[in-house]
């Protein structure tokens, strides 16, 4: 049993040592699978990598930083060219993001992702007051990164999302001041404004044809 306890004390030490290991990580226009080089033989992460993912990116840090600290900026160096990682069991597999998307990146539904370190994942929220369908027609694009993705589950009543760990937030945000509960008052004016925009449009229809002739007879 004794043995058994300090075994874990070793494997927690040297754990924690790990986790505070500091390493240079401050490089100009630096090729990214070099910088994955670097961080993964600094971490002894184990990585497989695309033959796309090519690109230059800097990193400045002019003290040591952890290895934490360095995966973080490892993963926003390669979202900054639209590359991701997918973890496969103990390995990390970095490619195009768009592909990634259909690869198992993390799913969490309702609750937020950490945004560091930067990757693609996927979010479910459950709407209670506004349509999955309207969501996605009308902002869904509006609301995600121009890698994201907005799909909605209609008979659900769902959103799902699938953009960086950094968008989610601000998607989040604004799904939660649109999925509100409709006061009379926000009833009341949303009627009134439907119907001011019918009976704008319809003026605007009727003047285009009074005009369409008119500018007809100028024309000959």
């Amino acid at each position: 049993m004794k043995s058994m306890i300090a075994l874990a004390l070793v494997s927690l030490m040297s754990f924690a040592a790990q986790a505070e290991k500091k390493i240079s990580f401050n490089y100009m226009s630096k090729d990214l699978g070099e910088l994955i080089e670097v961080y993964s033989k600094a971490s002894g992460q184990k990585f497989v990598v695309d033959s796309t993912v090519r690109g230059k990116v800097s990193v400045l840090n002019n003290e040591e930083i952890t290895l934490t600290e360095a995966f973080n900026q490892l993963s926003s160096a390669l979202a900054v060219n639209g590359f991701t990682y997918v973890k496969a069991g103990d390995v990390m597999v970095v490619r195009n993001a768009r592909a990634a998307q259909r690869d198992g990146i993390e799913v969490f539904t309702n609750t937020l992702p950490n945004a560091q370190p930067t990757r693609m994942v996927m979010w479910i929220v459950d709407l209670k007051h506004i349509n999955a369908a309207s969501v996605q027609q009308n902002i869904g694009r509006m609301m995600t990164s121009s890698y994201g993705e907005v799909q909605a589950v209609n008979d659900k009543n769902q959103i799902i999302v699938s953009d960086w760990s950094t968008a989610i937030p601000r998607v989040a945000e604004m799904i939660k001041n649109l999925d509100v509960k409709s006061t009379p008052q926000m009833l009341k004016f949303a009627a009134e404004n439907k119907a001011w925009a019918k009976e704008f449009a319809k003026k605007k229809e009727q003047s285009e044809k009074i005009i369409a002739p008119e500018s007809k007879k100028a024309t000959e």
